[in-house]
């Protein structure tokens, strides 16, 4: 693209030069007007050779980013979550971040949510469900950065306090949380749908998913 712009302005010039000089000319000798007419073509013909010879930007290796986004550093994603964990059923409202670290491959990945909890068996009187995690995270690109896929790994706090008619649970938990997904979309807005499990101090401790639209500066 920046070699066909500095073709076409190197046209244009020539084209300015040759408009010169055959004003020039109209007051010159004959003899003259043969040379300067021979110097403004060969000025023209150096010019579109040289502009010819520009070479364009190097191309991007597969996989990578689209060269407007290289200057995206971070992003923020409201978003829901839901899923099982231990015989109940949690939902909630979620705030992630990321921010890109350097020219590392991988994103720093926060994530704060708060929602409730429930049972199938059981009427829930009161509930709480409140998480808390940080991470690491990277992906690949394809389509000029339209659609990446994402893993990460993050570890974090879950506080779980359930009440029913006939019992209260609390339960604290330090956990190790996986994370793969999708970021698709272009440069600013993106849907960022994904699919985690986690394991905690006691073993597994279930599935969810995540979905969310993030923007990106």
């Amino acid at each position: 693209m920046r070699a066909s712009l500095a073709a076409i302005a190197a046209a244009a010039a020539a084209a300015l030069v040759a408009v010169a000089t055959t004003a020039s000319l109209a007051h010159a000798s004959p003899a003259a007007d043969a040379a300067d007419a021979s110097a403004a073509t060969a000025a023209a013909t150096a010019a579109a050779a040289a502009a010819a010879d520009t070479p364009d930007a190097a191309p991007r290796a597969p996989g990578a980013p689209a060269a407007d986004d290289g200057d995206i550093r971070a992003y923020l994603e409201p978003g829901v979550e839901l899923g099982a964990t231990q015989g109940t059923f949690y939902g909630a409202l979620q705030l992630d971040g990321g921010y890109h670290l350097g020219s590392t491959p991988f994103w720093l990945h926060g994530r704060f949510a708060q929602g409730a909890l429930a049972l199938i068996d059981d009427r829930t009187m009161s509930s709480d469900f409140t998480e808390a995690r940080l991470g690491l995270e990277a992906r690949g690109c394809a389509l000029d950065g339209i659609a990446c896929l994402v893993g990460g790994v993050d570890f974090g706090y879950r506080h779980e306090m359930l009440a029913t008619r006939h019992d209260t649970d609390t339960t604290n938990l330090a956990l190790a949380i996986a994370r793969l997904g999708l970021d698709l979309g272009g440069k600013h807005l993106r849907l960022r749908p994904s699919i985690e499990t986690s394991v905690h101090q006691g073993g597994w401790n279930g599935l969810g998913l995540t979905a969310g639209i993030a923007y990106t500066w």
